[in-house]
């Protein structure tokens, strides 16, 4: 699955989630998509972080949880590390030519 695609359905889902909820918890209804777009935004950030890392790592050839563990623990900077580290079909290319 691709970015985009989980940036899609983590918006859609959290703001149904949203205003179903705050509906249930007694909020008017512009009270509730408001709270609910903003809520789905914070959300579709988050995924979009983790799933840029998840693609970056198996574009290096890394595993996909390798990408992910390192957005989950350093934020950020998992990405500037992952950005940084080689990838590995050139290292095992240099490996095999030896």
């Amino acid at each position: 699955m691709k970015t985009a695609t989980r940036v899609i359905s983590a918006l859609v889902l959290s703001f149904v989630v949203g205003v179903t909820l705050a509906s249930a918890n007694g909020q008017d209804i512009l009270t509730a998509l408001r709270s609910s777009l903003i809520f789905a935004s914070i959300t579709a950030a988050v995924v979009a972080l983790l799933s840029v890392g998840m693609e970056k790592a198996e574009e290096k050839g890394y595993p996909a949880w390798f990408g992910l563990l390192l957005v989950v623990l350093l934020n950020v900077l998992g990405l500037v590390i992952l950005a940084l580290l080689p990838s590995q079909s050139a290292e095992r290319r240099r490996f095999a030519s030896r």
